[in-house]
């Protein structure tokens, strides 16, 4: 005879698997580098190319300072050293100093510039990464639980899954068709537990006459509502 009581023992057990398996799926999700994480990593990333990229700028600049004035320094010595040979020559070098000037005043007040961003630039890329190694670290320890508890729980499934098929063997055939089918048809849930007048399956208060029938337990009893075997315990 088929018992109630029996199967909501099997479907616990069935419960705990199922748990079990959807822990699994959600600790291997977990399992990588989270959003965050990832987030912090790519502005990271772009706060030291943007910090290199700045060095470079400065560097090419501080070249162009350097070529300015010695072209300059050449320009000066010829005019002093009175090895200017034709005078006509003289108005195009006086130009082209002067143009040098502008430009050798442009370029350093560039190298400023860009000596105050890159100070800027470094001191935003040591906040960066800061607070990727907080971010990394709290990820790694987070990483350590779950692979504890991912070993616990693929420790204890197969432990689980023998009791399932112990109990299994245990019950009679009709009451394990009876169970399975059920199970299948009602989303994993054969046996609803009856909680202070209502089936916990679907929540709907059942007829007095009901509860009696299956707290006797001599009989299936069905809700009347979902279809899921009642328990009274």
């Amino acid at each position: 005879m088929v018992q109630a009581k029996e199967l909501v023992q099997f479907q616990e057990i069935d419960s705990h698997i199922e748990s079990s398996k959807k822990r699994l799926v959600e600790v291997d999700s977990q399992l990588q580098e989270t959003e965050e994480l990832r987030a912090g990593r790519a502005k990271l990333q772009r706060q030291r190319q943007l910090t290199h990229e700045l060095q470079s700028r400065q560097k090419s600049t501080e070249m162009d300072v350097d070529q300015t004035r010695a072209r300059m320094i050449e320009l000066d010595a010829r005019l002093m050293g009175n090895q200017v040979v034709n005078p006509r020559d003289l108005p195009t070098i006086e130009r082209e100093l002067g143009n040098l000037r502008q430009r050798q005043g442009a370029f350093e007040d560039e190298v400023l510039t860009l000596m105050e961003q890159i100070e800027q630039a470094r001191a935003s890329l040591d906040r960066q990464e800061q607070v990727v190694a907080e971010m990394a670290a709290d990820w790694e320890e987070a990483q350590a639980h779950l692979l504890e508890e991912k070993g616990r729980i693929e420790a204890e499934l197969p432990q689980w899954e023998e009791r399932r098929q112990q109990f299994a063997a245990s019950l009679d055939e009709p009451s394990r068709r009876l169970y399975e089918r059920v199970k299948a048809r009602k989303g994993g849930q054969a046996v609803a537990r009856v909680e202070g007048g209502m089936c916990t399956g679907c929540r709907i208060t059942l007829p007095t006459t009901l509860i009696q029938r299956a707290r006797a337990g001599k009989e299936v009893v069905y809700c009347s509502s979902c279809g899921r075997i009642l328990y009274v315990g």
